[in-house]
């Protein structure tokens, strides 16, 4: 190869180099804001809440913005009652909306209405019937040195035979709320004790630990909700996208009538 052939390749070497370094800018579309609400309807009344906020774009933090001076009512409609919540804020300092008395029942069909800036969104939801929480159960991992040693928690409780019911699981570690999603129906395992353990996300279990969990029992769209919620938790690398909602309006998020159970354990030396 003489002098100019080299040349002249190499000229295409340095230009082919410098053009795989071109950046490539992705636009991703801005969306208007969307109400967000979070409904619920316990059979504890101090964990019955309404909580609006708004959705905020992909690319902003996850810091979404408080609607202040809703109008919202939720009623109980088997026995034509009705409440309008009053704004103060939770232990996180968090702003709610919390009826003055207000107690879910099982069986009873609630109602959710709001009204923002002249908006009306409307939700209802159906305390479903209770299974009895007995306990947990807890399993230490196998393959792993004491020294690193984790746990594996089970719901203990025995479904219902040939009614459909659909269980949402909070797990709190040392008083932590594990941010995992754990949502379970009956289509396999009717009538049976449960024997699927709850997943974590973001703490480990390990020894000395004290562990909480609150079984909630769920009506079918509320568990339609949160089981798409987990599939997108689950996937990695891909765009989620929002769950079906239960309020009307294209409003986000979800309203539910459940009914609440919580049992704890510390982990010992007896659980390994």
């Amino acid at each position: 190869m003489n002098a100019r052939s080299k040349i002249v390749w190499l000229l295409i070497f340095i230009i082919t180099a410098f053009s795989c370094k071109k950046v490539i800018d992705i636009h991703l579309d801005n969306t208007e804001p969307k109400l967000v609400i979070e409904g619920v309807v316990s059979n504890n009344s101090e964990q019955t809440f309404v909580r609006i906020t708004k959705s905020v774009n992909f690319s902003e933090d996850n810091k979404f913005p408080e609607v202040k001076n809703a109008f919202v009512v939720l009623k109980d409609s088997s026995r034509n009652f009705s409440d309008t919540l009053y704004e103060t804020t939770n232990s996180d300092g968090l702003l709610i909306y919390k009826p003055h008395r207000f107690r879910g029942v099982i069986g009873h069909i609630y109602q959710l209405f709001v009204r923002v800036d002249g908006q009306q969104y409307h939700a209802q939801s159906q305390m479903p019937d209770s299974v009895t929480f007995n306990g947990l159960k807890l399993y230490a991992n196998e393959n792993v040195s004491d020294t690193s040693l984790t746990f594996t928690v089970v719901p203990q409780f025995t479904d219902q035979k040939g009614i459909a019911n659909y269980y949402r699981f909070i797990q709190y570690i040392n008083h932590q709320k594990d941010d995992g999603i754990n949502v379970l129906n009956d289509n396999v395992g009717d009538g049976l004790p449960n024997e699927r353990p709850i997943f974590t996300n973001t703490i480990d279990i390990k020894l000395g630990d004290t562990v909480a969990v609150k079984m909630l029992n769920i009506d079918k769209n509320v568990y339609q909700y949160f089981y798409e919620l987990e599939q997108n938790q689950n996937q990695m690398g891909v765009t989620p996208s929002n769950p079906v909602s239960n309020i009307s309006n294209g409003a986000l998020g979800y309203f539910s009538a459940q009914y609440e159970q919580t049992t704890a354990a510390i982990i010992s030396e007896n659980d390994k």
